[in-house]
């Protein structure tokens, strides 16, 4: 699902954040990425994203080099993946319904069927029965989840999140990692980036460690 192949970024042309990257995600995998701040763990998922792009190397998404996607392709390249943030990114003026359905709204779906998919999504979170509160009405854990709602209501074949649990405390902190469980369950590629060791641990999934920029880890979880 995601190759990275000697990739390489550097910043002003002087800061390397990221050096000599060699791994592979196979599809359905779920992935913890660990470091200390400033690893390099969000530079590697906005290469994913295609948010920016590496000085050296190849990134390959399904099989396919993304630096080498056409301008116009790239907005369609990442409606195929739900990123999930730490501050969430919700727009406050907007319910909970709304803030999900935004995506679907951009890409012009059909009301009727964004609708299903929205209350699906919500439902999936435990949520549907706060579709009509505004973000400030939820708790910081339930503003993720609602995030996590809006990051799969595409149904991307591919799930990033950036410190997904920062903010929450470590029993919100399960609840939120148990849904990314659930998500790999049926098929969804995931990749976490994560500081919590413990609760990583605990998962017992794959764990990706880079230090300095560098990959200095590739354990195997179970």
């Amino acid at each position: 699902m995601i190759a990275f192949e000697h990739v390489g970024k550097r910043y002003g042309g002087r800061f390397e954040a990221l050096a000599h990257l060699n791994f592979r995600v196979k599809r359905g995998e779920m992935v913890f990425l660990t470091g200390h701040s400033g690893a390099g763990k969000s530079s590697l998922l906005r290469l994913i994203m295609r948010l920016e792009r590496p000085s050296r190397g190849r990134i390959l998404v399904a099989g396919h080099d993304i630096d080498q996607l056409h301008a116009t392709q790239v907005p369609f390249y990442r409606r195929q993946i739900g990123v999930v943030f730490q501050d969430h990114q919700l727009l406050f003026d907007r319910s909970i319904y709304h803030n999900v359905a935004l995506p679907l709204e951009i890409q012009g779906m059909e009301p009727r069927e964004a609708a299903r998919r929205v209350r699906a999504a919500l439902d999936k979170v435990g949520l549907l029965h706060r579709e009509k509160a505004l973000p400030v009405e939820l708790s910081g854990g339930e503003q993720q989840r609602v995030g996590i709602a809006r990051a799969v209501v595409n149904k991307p074949a591919l799930l990033l999140a950036d410190e997904p649990t920062g903010n929450l405390d470590p029993q919100l902190s399960a609840d939120i990692m148990s849904l990314f469980e659930d998500f790999n369950r049926i098929g969804t590629t995931v990749m976490v980036a994560s500081h919590d060791l413990a609760l990583i641990a605990r998962l017992r999934h794959r764990t990706l460690r880079l230090q300095d920029g560098r990959l200095v880890g590739d354990e195997e979880g179970g």
